[in-house]
């Protein structure tokens, strides 16, 4: 089975984050690398319990889950740690993404594997569209292909692209979609 890694930093998400991994796990996403900044709500608690759930339904999930960066470190830089993480542990396709973010597939593929076993198991990387209140924003998310032995490839700041540039893929009309699942409070 193709494994799949979601990264994420997150923060006082606890009113999001259980449908955004809900979400992820429906896309046959495997492997959750999630850093809280500081959370002062219990958004790790809901990430525990989500995990125990999900577990008990599925052993193949994993969520690895950092707590140690102030919330003052660069996101950058956690989001490259761990990249690095994920990919001592085996893993190399990987999707940066905010707790507010949905992927949207391609028509006809209904999960991370049926889309990602088109593009040749190599060193790439791609970015995808950012659709937000139905309007097609400038900014665009990246995800890529990543091996041990190109350390040099990093994932930028704001998760926009991977540098340096390697063999673009085609999102072959994937995209991201910002959905605003925020509780009125």
């Amino acid at each position: 089975m193709l494994r799949v890694a979601v990264l994420m930093c997150v923060k006082d998400e606890a009113d999001i984050i259980v449908e955004c991994l809900e979400h992820w796990v429906r896309l046959g996403a495997t492997d959750f690398y999630i850093c809280d900044r500081g959370s002062s709500d219990d958004t790790v608690e809901k990430v525990r319990q989500f995990y125990i759930s999900a577990w008990d339904k599925d052993n193949s999930i994993r969520i690895i889950l950092f707590s140690k960066y102030q919330s003052s470190f660069d996101n950058h830089l956690v989001i490259n740690d761990m990249k690095e993480q994920a990919l001592l542990a085996g893993i190399n396709w990987m999707f940066p993404a905010d707790a507010d973010e949905v992927l949207n597939l391609p028509s006809g593929c209904d999960t991370l594997q049926e889309w990602l076993i088109h593009y040749p198991q190599k060193v790439a990387s791609g970015t995808l569209p950012w659709l937000e209140n139905e309007h097609w924003h400038t900014h665009r998310k990246a995800f890529g292909y990543f091996v041990s032995h190109v350390p040099d490839m990093q994932i930028s700041i704001g998760n926009h692209e991977v540098e340096p540039y390697i063999r673009q893929l085609d999102p072959k009309n994937a995209f991201y979609r910002h959905k605003p699942y925020r509780s009125p409070e």
